[in-house]
């Protein structure tokens, strides 16, 4: 019997393991459990591998998943991060238009007292042009700071000796005061102040600069257009 099996393990090409299993088994029933016990190993061999194969399917899968998920979040903080760049940029805005409404409404309640509010959003629309034009060139802008600065000061008392918008300023006072907040000191004396600088043709001034008066008894502060 062992014989024939051989012979048809031969002719059907058997795996070599059942060739062996022949030769090593002493009669045909030592064969058979043999056998079956190669058959159940190699059944469960079989089952192992299949669900290694199908945990290393998931674990690829759940990889892909992960990337797209990482790549799904990373556009998602891309958009996160766009929107609070324009909401910042919003909020800029409207800080910076809050600021010059608050800074016009100063300006023509003060100008308002003497009749001139109109006269003084005019005066300060050019001003603010001219400053955009000098931080563009990247020139001094302080001189505009002291012409939009001093039109808030309209309205506040003549003080002879005053240096604060509390008590009051007298001409050169003011002007002190207004190149101290740009942290430029000043004297407070209006021929002391004609001194300091040098001197142009009216055609050449500039806003910011100052004017002078009655032999440098008086200072103003010129704010462009004549």
């Amino acid at each position: 019997m062992l014989a024939r099996l051989l012979v048809a393990s031969y002719k059907n090409d058997w795996h070599s393991d059942a060739v062996m299993l022949v030769l090593g088994s002493s009669d045909l029933g030592d064969f058979m459990s043999s056998f079956d016990v190669r058959a159940r190993v190699d059944a469960a061999v079989a089952t192992t591998v299949a669900e290694i194969d199908a945990a290393r399917e998931q674990i690829s899968e759940h990889r892909r998943q992960l990337v797209a998920d990482r790549r799904a979040a990373e556009r998602s903080r891309l958009r996160i991060a766009e929107a609070t760049a324009t909401i910042k940029s919003m909020l800029k805005q409207r800080h910076r238009l809050e600021r010059q409404l608050g800074e016009e409404v100063v300006i023509a309640l003060a100008a308002d007292r003497i009749g001139q509010a109109e006269l003084a959003l005019q005066v300060r629309r050019w001003i603010t042009a001219d400053l955009r034009a000098r931080r563009s060139d990247r020139e001094d802008i302080r001189p505009d700071r002291v012409a939009l600065q001093g039109l808030e000061q309209i309205g506040v008392p003549y003080r002879w000796g005053g240096t604060s918008p509390e008590t009051g300023f007298d001409c050169s006072g003011l002007v002190s005061w207004l190149w101290a907040q740009q942290g430029v000191p000043m004297p407070h004396l209006a021929a002391a102040q004609y001194a300091l600088g040098w001197h142009v043709e009216p055609s050449q001034l500039g806003i910011g600069d100052l004017v002078f008066f009655h032999k440098l008894g008086h200072v103003g502060i010129y704010v462009g257009h004549g």
